[in-house]
Order: C-alpha cells, then sequence, then structure tokens
C-alpha cells in the first residue's frame, strides 16, 4: 500500500499520546488492518519520521507493560529489531531509555535470554554492562515507566516537528 499523509487535525490534538496512537493507527490502517512486523512495514513511501514513531509504538507495545528485561529475555526477533528500536529511541532523543536499553543487553545475554538465540546475535556482543546496572530487575521497572509516558512525549514532538513529511 502506498503511504498517504495522516490528517494534519491529528497533529494538532493537544495530548500527546493521542498524536502517537493516531499516527500508529494511520500506519495500522495503511498496512490494511494487518500488524505488521515492527522492521517490516508494507507501506510504500513510508517517511523515515513516520517509520521511527511506527518503531516506537511497536516498542512501547512490548516494553511499557513488561520492561526491557522482558523484551530481551522472551520477545526480542532478531539484531536488526533491536538495532532499529535503538535507533528510533536515539532519534527522538529518549536519551535514559536507549542507556537503559544498552544496559539490558548484556545482562540479557548472560541470562541466556531469547537474544542469544536470534539468528544474527553475534551483534548483541559489542555492548558492555552498564556499571549504573547490576541486575535485570534494576532496569524492569525504570524502563516501564520511561516506555509508557515520557516516551509518548518524546515521540509526539518529533511527529509535530516532522508534520511536513507526515
Amino acid at each position: 500500500m502506498q503511504y498517504s499523509r495522516i490528517p494534519p487535525a491529528l497533529l494538532q490534538e493537544p495530548d500527546d499520546h493521542a498524536v502517537f496512537q493516531a499516527m500508529a493507527d494511520h500506519v495500522l490502517a495503511l498496512s490494511g488492518g494487518r500488524y505488521p512486523y515492527p522492521t517490516q512495514v508494507p507501506v510504500d513511501g513510508l517517511p523515515q519520521s513516520a517509520y521511527t514513531a511506527w518503531l516506537l509504538w511497536c516498542f512501547a507495545a512490548e516494553v511499557a507493560g513488561n520492561g526491557l528485561p522482558d523484551y530481551f529475555l522472551n520477545h526480542c526477533h532478531s539484531a536488526d529489531e533491536a538495532r532499529a528500536y535503538l535507533t528510533a529511541l536515539r532519534a527522538v532523543g529518549a536519551d535514559e531509555l536507549a542507556s537503559m536499553f544498552e544496559g539490558c543487553i548484556p545482562l540479557a545475554l548472560a541470562a541466556g535470554g531469547e537474544i542469544c538465540h536470534v539468528p544474527d546475535a553475534s551483534w548483541f556482543g559489542a555492548f558492555e554492562a552498564a556499571a549504573t546496572f547490576l541486575s535485570l530487575e534494576e532496569i524492569e521497572r525504570p524502563s516501564m515507566a520511561l516506555a509508557a509516558g515520557p516516551l509518548s512525549h518524546l515521540v509526539a514532538k518529533h511527529i509535530r516537528a516532522s508534520s511536513s513529511e507526515i
């Protein structure tokens, strides 16, 4: 399906989470109502800013309820997916969550998480444990809180700043 711009009125919504959700709903509608794999959205011409918002909506759906450790231990499908999420977090300025993401990788590897079993797992080996996190449990709740609230504000800001292409 070909990308079409999001209705401008949705970008004027004062509630940041509503803007974030509207962008995700727009991409889902363009995908024919199918929930596409995060890194394989079947929408031709999808602008990078819309793709970043889509990725972070998928990321928030994974992390806001159960935290980064659960994502890495049970739901990480590939290094490409993880790399795309990390790039998207950095693109919107979610620096604290990006740092937690990076710090969680070696801890999840040590715990034998799902990331040990993805086809391209060698990418994860480049990360060293952050001194600030000693265990997965220390990352769980803070990552949930950041993915549930502040991330919506950052993504909505990113969407509004990119309104000329979205």
